[in-house]
């Protein structure tokens, strides 16, 4: 006999997120991490551009070395 499609409810109440805390388990974390997220931190640093370029150009030579190996 078909039966409907099964509903799978998660168990994850929202009326209680605020009311937990975001420390880690770990006290080294807890230590060096803060839980306050800072809007005047800068996200576009000069490490993330030179991280960024840097694999950016290597899956891009990658790429293209294994499509010309493949279409050969």
């Amino acid at each position: 006999m078909l039966t409907g499609p099964r509903v799978y409810r998660m168990g994850f109440d929202f009326d209680t997120l605020g009311e937990e805390e975001d420390d880690s388990p770990f006290p080294e974390v807890r230590a060096s991490v803060s839980n306050i997220d800072d809007p005047e931190m800068p996200a576009m640093t000069m490490r993330m551009w030179l991280i960024g370029l840097t694999l950016c150009l290597i899956s891009s030579y990658v790429s293209s070395y294994v499509q010309a190996v493949t279409l050969a």
